[in-house]
């Protein structure tokens, strides 16, 4: 699994810079004849690779002691591991969803950035005439999920939504091409049949070509996920339960790597995470959070620094 994709053209050409950079330093730090020898001899510790032992990190400048002891790389995105020994506070009491919150949708990114195989595909499955309660479309989308995963095994990602008359909808995303012969027919059909089997129209929109497309990251990510009023359920709406959900192992394992990561390819991963939100005031935290942090973009990075990946 390479987690690549075509959009990383140009963090490959920094990562490949980078790599140089890198090599030129791992060298340095794994051997020690190669060290100056002004300030002493290098000191080994027992046990642990020389490639591990850095002078000087990055992530434990003096005054902060938030070292960098492990990653776990995703197919785009790395999760920066730190001892954090602070205070933990209480999860609040559990309430009614009403709505897709900021740390759902944190969640639902994170998924849509690291699926793999990619989502690809997009269908949209509405109500015309009928409006069920929560409980029920639930028990729609489950049986036909349960018809389409027996007829075509796949990936899938879907997200509930409201339309301005409080009916709901939802957006599936397959991993399934949107042109798989009879893939498209398969699921208008068994949607109008679960949901509206009386509705002529409720066939025919669905069956529309318009309704099934090619998948995009970036314009689901800017049209629906900017969406707040369409995630908000309406007055009176009961059962409403999980707004989006996937398929499991959608986002695979993820890469672990244990000890601490030499300072030149932690650098080089915050440096590529904070070319990427130029202008946002969150962009340095990385680099100044004692806690783990989420990097989205930088498992390219990480992959040639730190596995040796050179794809």
């Amino acid at each position: 699994m390479s987690g690549y994709r075509k959009e990383d053209d140009n963090s490959r050409a920094a990562a490949t810079v980078l790599a140089g950079t890198f090599t030129a330093i791992y060298e340095t730090n794994s051997n020690p004849a190669s060290l100056p020898t002004c300030g002493g001899e290098r000191k080994l510790t027992p046990g642990v690779p020389a490639s591990l032992l850095v002078t000087c990190s990055i992530s434990t400048r003096k005054g902060q002691g938030n070292p960098v002891t492990g990653l776990e790389i995703y197919p785009r995105s790395v999760k920066v591991m730190r001892p954090w020994k602070g205070w933990n506070p209480t999860p609040p009491k559990r309430e009614a969803l009403r709505g897709l919150s900021k740390k759902a949708q944190a969640r639902l990114w994170f998924i849509v950035r690291n699926a793999f195989p990619e989502l690809i595909s997009q269908i949209c499955l509405t109500y015309h005439e009928s409006n069920p309660d929560g409980r029920q479309i639930k028990k729609h989308l489950k049986r036909f999920l349960k018809l389409l995963m027996e007829k075509y095994p796949c990936g899938y990602l879907w997200v509930l939504e409201f339309q301005r008359r409080g009916f709901p909808h939802f957006h599936l995303c397959l991993t399934l091409p949107f042109d798989t012969p009879g893939l498209h027919q398969f699921m208008a059909r068994t949607w109008n049949r679960i949901a509206e089997p009386e509705s002529e129209k409720h066939l025919i929109w669905h069956a529309h070509k318009k309704n099934f497309f090619e998948w995009s990251e970036k314009g689901y990510l800017s049209k629906y996920l900017d969406k707040a009023n369409q995630k908000k359920a309406p007055e009176g709406f009961e059962g409403l339960g999980r707004m989006w959900g996937a398929s499991a192992g959608l986002v695979p394992e993820p890469v672990k790597v244990e000890g601490i990561i030499e300072k030149a390819a932690v650098r080089a991963m915050f440096k590529h995470h904070e070319s990427k939100r130029k202008g946002s005031k969150y962009c340095k935290m990385a680099r100044t959070s004692e806690k783990c942090f989420m990097l989205p973009d930088s498992a390219i990075v990480a992959r040639r620094l730190v596995l040796g990946e050179v794809k």
